[in-house]
């Protein structure tokens, strides 16, 4: 996808001026499976956005434990490690796969809010969905069993279970890995039951 297709879907603008802008001072990375984008603690000095690949934010508990916050994996998705712009990262962004990032620097930014309002809507925007993103978790978390939960994420996340590791499944869902084990083996041998059954039914 070209940048001004991809700042015009963004902001779902049609405004030349502002896209050309972005333009002008955005520049493109791309990262190796891996990769840390930025460290939890770290100054933020630019926002990414994600073209290519997929991407969680993650920090450590106090137990040393590495908690997986979130997933990112759509084209245009934020890769936000804070909820502002003016404060040190509260997450680490770490790329699962290989992939390219659409980088734009915080002075650029801060230049941009200023001078279009289209950019202070995305801004809110962005915010409120990812306070949306988390109350879910949050509320999956202290209202589901572990196989609710994991079944959760294979309605909402269908395309990242066959993609991501059953280490940061289970610490997003804060359920252990080796419960996360038995689950899909557990629902493995569901489905073959059901496909066995099936299958005598056809005879």
């Amino acid at each position: 996808m070209d940048l001004h297709t991809f700042f015009a879907r963004l902001l779902s603008t049609e405004n030349e001026a502002l896209i050309q802008e972005l333009i002008t001072c955005t520049t493109v990375h791309e990262y190796k499976k891996g990769d840390i984008l930025i460290q939890a603690g770290e100054a933020v000095s630019k926002v990414d956005f994600l073209l290519t690949g997929i991407y969680r934010g993650y920090f450590i508990d106090s137990n040393g434990r590495d908690i997986t916050d979130c997933f990112a994996y759509k084209t245009g998705s934020p890769l936000l490690p804070s909820t502002e712009l003016n404060i040190p990262a509260i997450i680490s962004i770490q790329a699962i796969t290989a992939g390219s990032v659409v980088s734009i620097s915080m002075d650029a930014v801060r230049n941009l809010l200023q001078k279009y309002p289209e950019v202070g809507q995305l801004y809110i925007r962005l915010l409120s969905e990812s306070a949306q993103e988390h109350w879910k978790i949050k509320n999956a978390i202290y209202q589901y069993t572990a196989l609710q939960r994991y079944q959760w994420f294979q309605s909402n996340y269908s395309s990242l279970v066959q993609k991501v590791s059953n280490r940061y499944i289970a610490s997003y869902l804060n359920i252990t890995p080796v419960t996360l084990s038995r689950i899909r083996a557990s629902l493995r041998g569901r489905e073959d039951e059901i496909e066995t059954r099936e299958g005598d039914r056809d005879y």
